[in-house]
Parts: structure tokens; sequence; C-alpha cells
């Protein structure tokens, strides 16, 4: 094996273990969000947000890097496009709440 294909199996290790950890994360700001308060949440939830994004992002990343194949990206980035709908929305129902009327 060449020191190439020994640095891209590192890569493709680091990524879907920073993959992990982003859904991880992402799932314990949404939880964390759905036991506070309505007053509290927005914090959370802009946290689960922007994790989800990076999430976006290293899947994108697995993907070019051929940690994952096509099918599984696609899967992937279905997944994470319809909870980013979801949280979306909360969000923005959030801010519908707290905004001065």
């Amino acid at each position: 094996m060449e020191r190439a294909d020994l640095d891209l199996a590192g890569v493709k290790i680091k990524v879907q273990s920073l993959m992990q950890e982003a859904a991880d994360d992402v799932i314990e700001r949404i939880l964390e969000a759905s036991a506070l308060y309505k007053s509290e949440k927005l914090p959370a939830l802009a946290q689960a947000s922007i994790k989800l994004n990076l999430l976006r992002l290293l899947v994108r990343l697995a993907h070019d890097t051929k940690a994952i194949n096509g099918k599984h990206y696609t899967s992937l980035q279905q997944h994470i496009d319809e909870i980013g709908r979801m949280l979306g929305g909360w969000l923005k129902s959030l801010k519908a709440e707290q905004a001065p009327v």
C-alpha cells in the first residue's frame, strides 16, 4: 500500500468520525431544546442548525473522498434535508412567537 493510499484511508476514517460526532451533537441539541421552556429553546435549536450544516458539509466531503458511496450519500442528504426543514420550521415558529407585536 502506498503512502497516498494510507493518507486517504486516514482522511476517510477522520471524516466518518467527524460525521458521527456532528450527528450526535445535532441529536443532543434537539433533545436539549425539547426539554427546555419555549423562551429558552432558541439557542439550542440555533446550535443544532449549525451542527446540521456541518454534518451536511461532512457528508459531502465523505462522498468526495469516496468514504461513502453515491447511494448512501443520497440517502443521508435526503434525511439531513428533512431534518433541516423540520428544524427550520421549529425555529421559525419560535422566532414568530418571540417577535414584538
